[in-house]
């Protein structure tokens, strides 16, 4: 039991994904057969860092987890930092590809590949929400759907009136007048403003000389 050979190290060519996969497998069954499961974890690490070869160390050494403390550091987060490494990642765009492109078959459901096809594409929201119906069918996604579209539509229109509103209050606010600088004559209690008359320098006057009508300093007495 205690003659088991190490894997051989991994084949950095080909199929990295499954090259990886069967290799994380013969070296999970290496330590069950060798009794090394209950090994400390640095120990454990430098056993899988010795068996993978030479190429992958030199990727491990590039990876972020090796720049962590080794007390951070278990068999298992530098496994999963392989396997991520390994793992092809999703090209998004090929399987939207796949999707879209895919051609009905004989015996395929139409309404229940036209409704996931629906599901599949809209917002994450409303994708929420008909996800939630266990039994949804066509009929009722389609409702769904447009019943959201028409609530949208209804509060733009009313978070844009709202705002119209607003402005068009802001632009017909009266500014204040500015006080005249000017103040009016005043008169006295009792006088009328038509009582008022600039005295004339030519009003005539009874002379106290002569006793007549004459203007002022036109008395014949002088």
């Amino acid at each position: 039991m205690d003659h088991f050979k190490p894997p051989q190290p991994i084949c950095m060519s080909g199929n990295l994904s499954e090259n990886w996969r069967r290799w994380a497998q013969k070296f999970t069954l290496y330590l069950t057969a060798a009794r090394l499961e209950q090994k400390p974890e640095p120990t454990k690490i430098a056993l899988l860092l010795h068996c993978i070869g030479d190429e992958a160390l030199e990727v491990y050494n590039t990876m972020g987890i090796a720049q962590t403390q080794a007390a951070d550091r278990s068999l298992d987060s530098v496994m999963q930092a392989f396997q991520a490494y390994f793992q092809p990642k999703r090209n998004v765009v090929f399987e939207r590809h796949q999707f879209w492109t895919h051609t009905f078959v004989e015996k395929q459901d139409l309404e229940e590949c036209l409704r996931d096809k629906i599901v599949f594409s809209t917002n994450p929201c409303l994708k929420g929400k008909l996800l939630e119906y266990r039994e949804l069918t066509l009929e009722r996604t389609i409702k769904i759907c447009k019943t959201k579209e028409i609530i949208y539509a209804q509060t733009t229109a009313m978070a844009s009136a709202t705002i119209d509103s607003s402005v068009h209050a802001i632009q017909i606010t009266p500014r204040e007048t500015p006080r005249e600088t000017q103040q009016a004559p005043k008169y006295s209690k009792g006088t009328s403003s038509a009582n008022l008359q600039p005295e004339s320098s030519t009003q005539t006057k009874p002379c106290s000389r002569c006793g007549r009508q004459n203007p002022p300093q036109q008395c014949p007495a002088f």
